[in-house]
């Protein structure tokens, strides 16, 4: 029985060649759109879950109109969340796109680099980074925080 329905579909997919290209076409587009949605959305719930204590950890943006959003926290603020007792701790982080690093002779240039500053609590901050890798930091601090 469930072979009749296979041949008469496949004479169906043969004898209307255009609509089956439209309807094959329209059904990846919504699968592919759908897959997309659902990976945005676990990449959104999954951010900062490596943390233990991620449930108080904010992430504090502005957006200033429809087409500018400026992430971070300006110093003013804060020196101002420092003064409140709910707040445990406080790290900003500054990130700059496409930085030209060298070495003091200019021996060795690297182009194309996304490089970020951040506060001296920044890894304290991160209570779960190992001993080991604490200390790979201090001891070497361009090789061990360098995005590669």
């Amino acid at each position: 029985m469930i072979k009749n329905y296979f041949k008469t579909a496949w004479r169906n997919l043969k004898e209307h060649k255009f609509h089956t290209f439209v309807n094959i076409s329209g059904l990846a587009f919504g699968l592919a759109t759908a897959i997309l949605l659902l990976l945005w959305v676990q990449h959104e719930r999954s951010y900062d879950r490596f943390h233990k204590d991620y449930s108080r950890i904010y992430h504090f943006a502005a957006r200033l109109d429809a087409n500018t959003v400026w992430e971070g926290v300006p110093a003013p603020l804060a020196v101002f969340a420092q003064s409140l007792p709910e707040v445990e701790g406080i790290a900003r982080i500054n990130e700059r796109n496409d930085q030209v690093l060298a070495n003091e002779d200019r021996s060795t240039v690297l182009d194309g680099f996304t490089t970020a500053y951040v506060d001296s609590t920044f890894l304290i901050a991160l209570l779960t980074i190992s001993c080991q890798a604490v200390k790979a930091a201090i001891a070497n601090p361009v090789d061990s925080l360098r995005d590669e």
